[in-house]
């Protein structure tokens, strides 16, 4: 079976000297080189002096990475769905921006939604080490998909739609297990910050004898004091 070969290619800049008249390019390492489909890497998100991002290696499925762009220091975080099958999607989820739309950075952590068969869709986090990778909060215990979505960051918190039971929902995080709660009812879209102040589309269904009536409004939240 032919292989195919894709490599990762980072500019490795320390202070950037926007005079210079040649940039250095440099490969970072050759490490996607098995015969799989969609294999190149995507959603490279800068986490301080290195980046994260969804690899394949051929062998493990698409998985949580990190690189300080150097070959050692390039490696799969942790293989959250054991084996070849995947536990990050290829794409991001509905409303999410393709490159940025996977990570949200949150007191000094990186986090990310990954799935599994043990925990279904849930919120991940990691600080780079793959012992510093791990599960947030079973929100939904069951091995259900759904997961989180629309990650925000706002006022020292990361607000996302999941769903509970196949009902969407609103919630915000910490990055603890503890300081994850229920923010509202109903899942949110849109969302999108200006003037300092968090804007959502809050959609709600109310269930009925002879249907479903969804409910929209629009909440705007402002910094806590």
């Amino acid at each position: 079976m032919k292989n195919t070969y894709v490599s990762i290619v980072l500019f490795l800049i320390g202070t950037l000297n926007l005079q210079a008249k040649t940039e250095t390019l440099m490969l970072v390492g050759d490490v996607f080189d098995n015969d799989v489909s969609y294999p190149y890497p995507n959603g490279i998100t800068a986490f301080g002096n290195k980046v994260v991002f969804i690899g394949v290696d051929g062998i493990n499925g698409r998985e949580p990475w990190i690189s300080d762009g150097k070959g050692a220091g390039t490696f799969m975080l942790k293989d959250i769905e054991q084996g070849e099958n995947r536990s990050m999607s290829n794409a991001p989820q509905s409303g999410d921006s393709y490159q940025n739309g996977y990570f949200k950075l949150l007191n000094g952590r990186m986090l990310f939604k990954a799935e599994n068969m043990e925990y279904g869709g849930e919120l991940w986090s990691t600080d780079g080490r793959t012992a510093g990778t791990y599960l947030v909060k079973d929100i939904n215990p069951t091995s259900s998909f759904d997961g989180p979505s629309n990650l925000i960051f706002y006022d020292n918190r990361v607000y996302f739609r999941t769903a509970v039971h196949s009902v969407g929902q609103t919630w915000v995080t910490e990055e603890t297990e503890a300081g994850t709660s229920l923010f509202l009812n109903g899942g949110y879209l849109c969302p999108v910050i200006h003037n300092d102040k968090l804007f959502f589309i809050h959609e709600q269904g109310l269930g009925y004898t002879n249907g479903t009536v969804t409910l929209k409004e629009i909440i705007i939240l402002t910094p806590t004091q």
